[in-house]
């Protein structure tokens, strides 16, 4: 199985490139992303996407489990945000031991490519959709929780009470 990096890993700090078409090596990563995430949710009981850098992989790539399916968004742009911000509690499963509070956009608009290479808008996300897709677009440019921390970290056994179970 594919490796996790975990903080402290330098290429987490790396910007990450953008996926050229065509990539003969597209679904193979997807493939290794899911594969990551599933055992990091089976695991912990959480987890709703990962972005490349977090299994070494150099390339503008996430992936989301919605339910048994995965969405892959290739070459994501944040197009609009929000002039409103929130903190939020944030987790991610390349920083384990800890959870802090991010300032961020309560909406964004987002247009990124599928696996296919066909083109795709979401306009005005929810919040919590918003808060997971700036998380993961940070990791693309080399950008982890730690670095926009507001505050000082919390033991990630206070997640229950911080954070909603989501799927």
């Amino acid at each position: 199985m594919t490796r996790l990096l975990t903080i402290g890993d330098p290429f987490l700090k790396q910007a990450m490139p953008p996926v050229s078409w065509p990539e003969p090596r597209l679904c193979d990563w997807i493939d290794q992303l899911a594969g990551v995430l599933r055992h990091y949710r089976q695991q912990t009981g959480y987890g709703r996407a990962i972005a490349a850098p977090q299994c070494g992989i150099d390339a503008r790539l996430i992936a989301m489990l919605q339910g048994d399916n995965v969405v892959a968004l290739v070459n994501p742009t944040i197009t609009w945000s929000s002039p409103e911000t929130h903190l939020v509690w944030d987790d991610c499963l390349s920083v384990p031991e800890y959870i802090v509070q991010v300032a961020r956009s309560v909406s964004i608009s987002i247009t990124f490519q599928d696996r296919d290479g066909k083109s795709h808008c979401w306009d005005a996300c929810d919040a919590s959709l918003s808060e997971l897709l700036q998380h993961e677009m940070d990791h693309l440019d080399g950008i982890l929780m730690t670095d926009r921390a507001v505050g000082e970290p919390l033991p990630i056994s206070q997640r229950a009470e911080k954070i909603p179970l989501r799927s």
